[in-house]
């Protein structure tokens, strides 16, 4: 996958380095986990970051991700639709894994963000443990996802069909963002249709 030098994840979250990115449901456990208690928040925001900012999931499709989809040997982000290479942020950010190893070596969860709850079941976090992660961030989740679409756009010639390609989106979403490039009057579905910049955590 071929990438801008435009500003990218690492600007992203050096522009909210001095925000807390700890969750705001914070149990016991937690809390009782002592000073560190902020790692494993920060390492989770970072990946976070890189599966919205560079691969363009949404933020359920990252609540969903199993911890096999993350396959280092090959090289790969894999599962279902995703097939995307283990660009380098993305290696450094999935240091989170080890922190999720050591803080729950049993755990028989098989996703791969694990809270101090769904590390006793087979669940993923719930939208309540995600979402006040990236709530510092000068972006939204959704903005930030929208960014990867434009960043992908600009390098490849705005082609429609190369977005649709990448990250497995609709004909008529790869044009609404390839339409940045190539301006023309817009329709009243094209203006209803025009990316948001609202958090969501649905399609």
């Amino acid at each position: 996958m071929r990438r801008s030098s435009a500003a990218g994840p690492d600007a992203v979250l050096n522009a909210g380095a001095r925000c807390q990115a700890s969750r705001a449901h914070e149990d016991r456990q937690d809390r009782a986990w002592g000073v560190r208690g902020h790692l494993p928040a920060v390492a989770a925001l970072k990946l976070l970051v890189a599966l919205i900012g560079i691969h363009a999931l949404y933020p359920h499709q990252a609540r969903a991700l199993p911890l096999a989809a993350v396959d280092f040997t090959g090289g790969r982000l894999v599962h279902g639709n995703i097939d995307h290479p283990l660009d380098a942020f993305t290696r450094q950010a999935a240091d989170y894994i080890q922190l999720r190893h050591s803080r729950w070596p049993h755990t028989r969860n098989p996703h791969l963000f694990l809270s101090s709850q769904t590390a006793h079941s087979r669940t993923p976090v719930t939208i309540g443990w995600m979402q006040p992660l990236p709530k510092d961030l000068p972006v939204t989740a959704q903005r930030l996802r929208e960014d990867r679409f434009l960043e992908e756009a600009a390098v490849t010639g705005a082609d429609p069909q190369h977005l649709c390609a990448v990250f497995n989106i609709t004909p008529d979403t790869g044009l609404r963002y390839t339409r940045t490039f190539h301006p023309g009057p817009l329709s009243d579905r094209d203006q209803e249709d025009t990316p948001a910049v609202r958090v969501t955590d649905s399609p």
